[in-house]
Parts: C-alpha cells; sequence; structure tokens
C-alpha cells in the first residue's frame, strides 16, 4: 500500500513539474512574442511618424472604407485616408507614387451616381444632339455631413479636370467643369460624333486626388473626322524597347516642325510644359501625368507605371502659339 501511495505521489510530482516546465516555456514564448510584436510596432510606428502620418487605433480600411469584421488595430494612417495596420503593406503603399497609386477610384457606368471615399459624384446627363451644345454636370456631396462639397483643391490651375473618349478610343478631349453652384461643377460641351462614350471625372479635396468615370451614349450614326490640332508641327514617341507592367517607364516625345526642325516648347499649359493621358483599351485604366521640368527645349518627358498588360493609347498635350496641340499614339504593355 505505501509502495503504491508513494507511486501516485511521485506522478503527481512529476505532473505538476512538468505542467510547471510547461507553463513556464508558455510564458517565456508570450513574452518573446510580445517583445517582437512591440519591437515590430515600435519599428513601425517610428516608419510612420517620420512619414508625416498619424499613429492610431482603429479599425483598418481598404480604399477608404473599413474592412468589414475587421478588428481595431494600432496602425499608421496615411494620406488621411488609408489605416493601414501592416508594416509590408505601409512599405509597399509608401514606395508609390501618391498622385497615381492614392487616388480614390471609382467606376460609375451608366449609373448616375456613385461613392467615391466620402463622397457621393452625381452626373446630369443632359439630352445629347450632335452638333448642338450641351451641359455637362456633375455634382459632389459629403456623405457624412450630408452637404455639397465646394471647396475643391487648383491642381494644374483647374478644379475640375474632365477627359472624354469614345469607346474605340477615339475623339479624346479634355476639358474643365466650373462650379456654378455649391456642389455643382458643370462644362458646355458639343459631341461631333455618334457612339458611347466615358468620361473620366478628375478633382482634388484636402489633398487627396478622386477619380470617377460615367458613360454617356451619343445617338445617332454620324461619324466626322478627328480633330487635327497639330498645324504645322509633328511629334515622335520614343519609346523603350519594352513597355512592362510595374516597371517605370520613360515614355519621351520630340515636337519638329514640318521641316524637322527642333520646335522648342515655350508656354507652359495647364502649370505644366505637358499632360499625358492614357487609357486602356478596355477603358478600364485610366492615369494622367505631367511633365513639370520647363525647361525650353523640343521634349516632352514622362515616367509612369503601368499596373495592368494590354493596348493602351496615350495623349500628349502641350500648348504651342496659344493654342492647345494634342498627339495620339498605340501602345502595348506587357
Amino acid at each position: 500500500m505505501k509502495i503504491y501511495h508513494f507511486l501516485i505521489m511521485s506522478i503527481v510530482s512529476l505532473f505538476i513539474v512538468a505542467s510547471c516546465t510547461a507553463n513556464q516555456n508558455k510564458d517565456s514564448m508570450e513574452k518573446m512574442n510580445m517583445e517582437k510584436d512591440e519591437n515590430s510596432y515600435s519599428e513601425f510606428k517610428k516608419m510612420c511618424q517620420n512619414s508625416g502620418y498619424e499613429w492610431m487605433l482603429m479599425k483598418p480600411t481598404q480604399d477608404g472604407k473599413f474592412i468589414k469584421d475587421a478588428k481595431s488595430c494600432w496602425g499608421c494612417m496615411v494620406e488621411g485616408i488609408e489605416h493601414v495596420c501592416d508594416i509590408n503593406q505601409f512599405n509597399e503603399i509608401n514606395n508609390m507614387d501618391s498622385m497615381q497609386h492614392m487616388a480614390m477610384a471609382a467606376h460609375a457606368g451608366t449609373r448616375s451616381s456613385v461613392d467615391v471615399h466620402m463622397y457621393k459624384v452625381g452626373f446630369i446627363r443632359p439630352d445629347v444632339q450632335l452638333g448642338k451644345e450641351g451641359l455637362l454636370k456633375f455634382t459632389i456631396n459629403d456623405m457624412q455631413l450630408k452637404k455639397p462639397v465646394s471647396d475643391l483643391e487648383i491642381v494644374h490651375d483647374k478644379i475640375m479636370h474632365v477627359v472624354l473618349v469614345r469607346n474605340d478610343l477615339k475623339h479624346f478631349d479634355h476639358v474643365h467643369a466650373e462650379m456654378t453652384e455649391p456642389g455643382v461643377f458643370a462644362v458646355p460641351y458639343k459631341f461631333s460624333s455618334s457612339g458611347t462614350y466615358r468620361i473620366w471625372v478628375d478633382f482634388t479635396v484636402n489633398g487627396m486626388q478622386h477619380i470617377v468615370d460615367f458613360d454617356i451614349n451619343v445617338p445617332g450614326s454620324v461619324e466626322s473626322e478627328e480633330k487635327d490640332t497639330l498645324g504645322w508641327l509633328k511629334v515622335n514617341f520614343i519609346s523603350s524597347k519594352e513597355i512592362a507592367v510595374g516597371k517605370e517607364t520613360e515614355l519621351k516625345f520630340e515636337i519638329f516642325d514640318k521641316s524637322n526642325n527642333p520646335a522648342q516648347i515655350t508656354e507652359k499649359f495647364l502649370a505644366a510644359n505637358a499632360h499625358l493621358i492614357a487609357i486602356g483599351e478596355a477603358l478600364e485604366e485610366f492615369s494622367h501625368n505631367h511633365d513639370e521640368n520647363f525647361d525650353g527645349d523640343n521634349n516632352l518627358i514622362f515616367r509612369h507605371t503601368f499596373t495592368e498588360s494590354g493596348k493602351y493609347r496615350l495623349w500628349a498635350q502641350f500648348l504651342a502659339e496659344g493654342k492647345v496641340r494634342t498627339a495620339g499614339f498605340d501602345i502595348v504593355v506587357k
């Protein structure tokens, strides 16, 4: 009986020792993980604040909206719009060109309005008649404050850039809407050819760029020639051997007169040397870049990173003799 009790007591003792050891190991592991997390957060917090952003506790967001069912976490509020809790995601975002990749974008299609970030953007479609001027009218309302938005920032001399192109990438145009009343922006426009067009509306509020697109149908079966705005000028596109997705590419254009003499750019176009708009064949990819180097030569140089492969059309725009000149080129991104 004594031997039996001794064995029982020995087994219990061994169990207690094993449990204590396991708990100690668990505590040590938890402590190490906590220290690791603390060090990681400390590094992340420092990177966030050094970039000029705010470190805060909040639910993470994606495209400016809270991620459903996500828990609050300490993270970095990037550009005042994206709350990022993962250091790797922060590095990816922070290494991107903010104007190109941090823009809030939304596709409305044939709908009359669409939500983008904190705003509801509407398009009041006109009764389009070919050859007759109509009014392209857009509305912007703050969904939280429930009031019209009027304080758009001036970006390249304008508060709202409006880009139009037909769905076959013909009949491109770049115009600008002005505010007609609080939260309402309009630009007169006359369509010269029938078809379905996509309209991109590009505006900035509180330092954040927003790009929304709408579709509009122009009835009829009229086809007119595209405008030749180059006149006495010609433009050559100097392309890289291969334009690849995810790789920053130099897009260079050289301007000459009809006698092949370099034609120097001596006038600024919308506060830049030149503008470049690139649109994908499916009308899903859109970018608006600028050549800010106003050096008075005959070169237009842009740097851009394409995010999707496929066929694109480029439109380079600059000013010569007081007139906007537009040159279009087709490229393939691999």
